[in-house]
């Protein structure tokens, strides 16, 4: 039985020139080789990290999918809109950025509706790929102990006290880690243990293409200062 990452689009389709990843599914070093993100590709790709979560059907990760998705939604409203430039990441940004010149503070953060979208989508995406990694990686660590560990090194930092204190519980509430797997490899709770295998060595090839976006994405927005509207 093929598992979810197999019937989803991947990362690796958004990159420009492909990402490369070794035979054990790890991502490379650097991200020096990525020059661009395919836009659609990215959009669809990050439409199948919707998907585990509606897989998982928790509202202990409610606020991040419903983040997720409204995020998604604004950067396609972008591509119909501004078709002719938005068929990279970068190009959306820094298309953004040369509108939003001379203008005041209020009027830049509207003109850079997407990118504020594009810098949430990035930091729910690595929070996503961290806790994933984490359940992976720890047979013996819960779901929400993964979770919990990947919202303190990436979306912590940019929650005020209510919010941290609303994810922090909600997070106690997640799924078993079995769950996640027989989830993800098609099979009741009770056979995960018979999908494991195939679950992470496909999870772990997913998850290298995703990382490499995210530290790509990263990079560009620290190289070019496009996240200063949105300290």
């Amino acid at each position: 039985m093929p598992t979810y990452f197999e019937k989803c689009p991947s990362f690796a389709d958004a990159v420009a020139p492909p990402a490369e990843v070794n035979a054990a599914g790890e991502a490379a070093d650097s991200t020096a080789s990525v020059t661009s993100i395919k836009t659609k590709e990215f959009l669809d790709a990050a439409d199948g990290v919707v998907g585990v979560f509606v897989l998982l059907n928790s509202t202990a990760l409610g606020l991040v999918q419903n983040d997720l998705q409204g995020n998604i939604k604004k950067l396609r409203e972008r591509c119909e809109n501004f078709p002719n430039t938005s068929s990279t990441l970068e190009e959306i940004v820094k298309d953004e950025a040369k509108e939003a010149e001379g203008k005041s503070d209020k009027e830049r953060k509207k003109i850079k509706k997407a990118t504020e979208s594009l810098l949430w989508l990035t930091r729910g995406l690595s929070f996503t790929c961290k806790g994933l990694s984490n359940a992976r990686k720890d047979k013996n660590q819960s779901l929400s102990a993964s979770f919990q560990a990947a919202y303190t090194e990436t979306l912590e930092v940019y929650h005020g006290f209510l919010v941290k204190k609303a994810i922090g519980l909600a997070l106690k509430a997640c799924p078993t880690r079995e769950t996640l797997i027989a989830k993800l490899g098609g099979v009741e709770a009770t056979e995960a243990a018979s999908v494991e295998g195939e679950v992470s060595k496909d999870l772990e090839i997913w998850l290298a293409a995703l990382e490499t976006i995210v530290k790509h994405i990263q990079a560009f927005f620290l190289a070019g200062k496009y996240d200063a509207d949105f300290a």
